[in-house]
């Protein structure tokens, strides 16, 4: 065990240095607390995809947008979980579904409802799945907001 590996883990954060240690290209794109909180997902509910929105705030003003409501429309399809994101600074916003086509619906049903053609974006769209261990499948949906 290195002197990083004990200070870490003393601290309670063991899990941050293996997530350092062991990221994917891909992952580098969320904040360290968003990171740590796919991974302890992951280590759950593999195969369940995660719709992740990273939120623009100046951009959502400017449109007159309320973030509740679009968090309200994503939670009123079926079994979507929001999950705690205590700790992080809110720049994200994360759900659990059971289903991918759950998700192309959802996302569908954002994009009609706000997406405005050469109109700033309020926010990116990601979807996460654990394939198997320190393995993550992630793409970006595009042209959401």
């Amino acid at each position: 065990m290195t002197i990083k590996d004990h200070a870490c883990r003393k601290k309670g954060l063991q899990n941050f240095y293996y997530i350092n240690k062991n990221m994917t290209d891909k992952l580098k794109n969320f904040n360290t607390d968003t990171k740590k909180f796919i991974f302890e997902w992951a280590s759950k509910f593999r195969g369940s995809p995660l719709l992740i929105v990273e939120w623009d705030k100046k951009r959502l003003r400017q449109r007159s947008i309320q973030k509740f409501t679009v968090i309200t429309i994503i939670r009123s399809s079926r079994n979507c979980f929001l999950l705690p994101t205590s700790g992080q600074n809110k720049l994200y916003s994360i759900f659990r579904f059971d289903d991918h086509q759950i998700i192309v619906n959802i996302t569908s049903a954002l994009k009609r409802a706000y997406h405005q053609e050469n109109t700033d974006s309020f926010g990116r769209v990601y979807v996460v799945v654990a394939e198997k261990e320190n393995t993550f499948d992630i793409n970006e949906i595009f042209n959401v907001f």
